[in-house]
């Protein structure tokens, strides 16, 4: 019998209040370092876990749930974490906050993708990895710029998704790149609001030189 392979992701609720944790079994299984039957990534968090316990639960952590939550929109962060088993990993949260019916903010839900075997390969491979990116540079950065605009990322984080989806699916970072470089045109428009915006930007740019 083949060993069962841990998850790459999973979900989460953290709420405000009290510091409180609910994640997918999905997620459970990543922290305790053990294999676990794969569920779909999308599933809702259903495991309560105490406030004081796990992994996830780090000042460095907490402090990022307080950034997302007041962020507005979804963003991401990175961070180091040992799991159960006393294993290092590297994860990247994605989040975005929760609020009440009347727009109060309440807590942070979203999804924890461990890249670890995508960190790991990078510095295994430095040399390919560096000289494809340099080939494909453009292409790279132009889907990069693009995830930057929707979610609210940072240039580093940027890479890591597109990093996490290229080893989930088994595709080329710069296959997946020139996807989103190609479809996003067609298919995400602009509100008047924010082309006005972007107008003003780049008619004022000059005077902010």
């Amino acid at each position: 019998m083949q060993p069962e392979v841990p998850p790459t992701a999973g979900a989460f609720r953290y709420v405000l209040a009290d510091s409180r944790w609910e994640l997918s079994a999905s997620l459970t299984a990543l922290l305790d370092g053990a294999g676990a039957p794969r569920e779909d990534e999308t599933s809702a968090p259903t495991t309560p876990v105490d406030s004081t316990a796990g992994p996830l639960d780090t000042a460095d952590i907490r402090a990022a749930m307080e950034r997302l939550a007041a962020a507005g929109r979804p963003s991401a962060t990175r961070h180091r974490i040992t799991d159960r088993a006393n294993v290092p990993r590297h994860v990247v949260i994605v989040g975005d906050r929760v609020t009440t019916d009347d727009g109060a903010v309440v807590g942070v839900s979203g999804y924890v993708v461990d890249v670890t075997t995508v960190f790991d390969e990078a510095l295994e491979n430095l040399d390919a990895e560096v000289s494809d990116f340099v080939e494909h540079r453009s292409v790279i950065e132009q889907a990069k710029g693009m995830m930057m605009l929707a979610y609210g990322f940072g240039d580093r984080h940027a890479y890591d998704v597109l990093a996490w989806r290229s080893q989930h699916t088994n595709t080329k970072v710069r296959v997946l790149a020139a996807a989103v470089v190609r479809d996003v045109p067609s298919s995400v428009t602009l509100g008047d609001s924010d082309r006005a915006a972007f107008d003003n930007i780049l008619l004022t740019a000059h005077e902010n030189d």
